[in-house]
């Protein structure tokens, strides 16, 4: 058991480190409250990079489907240019002839 000036030394001594101990403590939360905010952020950004990569991808596929619809429309264009060659220029004309009397 301390007295006198022993006591209000130690007494000092503990309030400084119950202090320390607190600014500590403070610093500690101050810095995680950065890593956190600094994790929220990059969140953020790879989560706008992965919506960009969708929308992106979007694109890609209509882009494609629209390719497919262009060429099946000349493949179509073409069988019935075959046909219309394959039934020769008499064919036609009876058909031409037919489509006048209705």
């Amino acid at each position: 058991m301390l007295t006198g000036a022993a006591r209000a030394a130690q007494e000092a001594k503990e309030r400084m480190s119950a202090t320390e101990a607190k600014h500590e403590h403070e610093r500690k939360r101050g810095e995680l409250e950065r890593k956190r905010l600094v994790a929220e952020a990059q969140i953020a950004a790879l989560r706008a990079g992965l919506e960009a990569d969708r929308e992106e991808m979007k694109r890609l596929v209509q882009q494609e489907e629209n390719r497919q619809k262009e060429l099946l429309g000349q493949r179509e264009e073409m069988a019935r240019r075959r046909q219309a060659d394959a039934e020769g220029p008499v064919k036609r004309r009876e058909t031409i002839r037919r489509l006048r009397k209705n």
